[in-house]
């Protein structure tokens, strides 16, 4: 024989709480040009899928969420992220990463050139150079300029300096990422000999006869490198 069914009371099967450990972040050394990601290891025995929330934070202020752009951090900044389990229904545990700090190495500069290289007195000149920089940082390297030493501008170009022959032009370039300082390069140019202009010459007496002694004499003379000129005669007959 059957008896009689009887139901049993109700249970009502309960949500578990997903947990999140491995909380890493990647690269563990980066520099301050690259992009850093978070990753963990998730687990939900009812095999709810991952809704798991991302905070990260850069010198402790929360910094948005997914992948933590390099425009949001800089040099030696301190940066973690920060993961909160949860499965669409319940929250879990939350963990953190280790800190990792965004690094940068210092720029280089070469080949520092000036140009023209024989300048003459009051000659512009402009100083060139190559900069290398491992995390791509824009070049904000700086110039010194100095004439025989005295210090003369800072700008890539030395526009209309004062000076005459034998002057010694210096350009220095210390190479600058927009962070730190790095190597420092330099060149230096002699300037070159201006020709002196003889706006003229006069002879007499005028006229001038058979048996007369003639006498030349130089006109005014432009010398852009203050040198006492040194006259030269050649004198011809017909």
């Amino acid at each position: 024989d059957i008896g009689d069914e009887i139901d049993s009371n109700s249970i009502v099967i309960s949500n578990t709480a997903p947990v999140v450990s491995n909380v890493t972040v990647s690269p563990l050394a980066p520099t301050h040009s690259q992009d850093i990601t978070c990753s963990w290891a998730y687990t939900d025995v009812d095999v709810d899928a991952d809704q798991s929330t991302l905070t990260w934070y850069v010198n402790g202020n929360p910094s948005g969420s997914g992948v933590l752009s390099s425009a949001a951090t800089a040099p030696g900044d301190s940066v973690y992220c920060e993961v909160t389990a949860f499965d669409g229904t319940d929250t879990g545990n939350t963990s953190q990463s280790q800190s990792v700090t965004p690094a940068n190495s210092s720029p280089t500069v070469s080949n520092v050139s000036i140009s023209p290289s024989n300048p003459k007195a009051g000659d512009s000149v402009t100083c060139t150079w190559d900069f290398a920089d491992n995390e791509g940082d824009t070049d904000q390297s700086t110039v010194a300029w100095d004439i025989d030493g005295a210090p003369a501008g800072t700008n890539a170009t030395l526009a209309s300096p004062i000076t005459v022959a034998g002057d010694q032009i210096r350009c220095i370039v210390t190479a600058n990422d927009g962070f730190v300082s790095g190597s420092t390069g330099n060149d230096t140019v002699v300037v070159d000999n201006t020709e002196p202009i003889l706006t003229g010459v006069t002879l007499a007496p005028n006229p001038v006869y058979e048996g007369d002694s003639l006498v030349c004499t130089p006109g005014a003379v432009t010398d852009p490198d203050d040198q006492t000129p040194i006259f030269e005669y050649r004198w011809s007959v017909n």
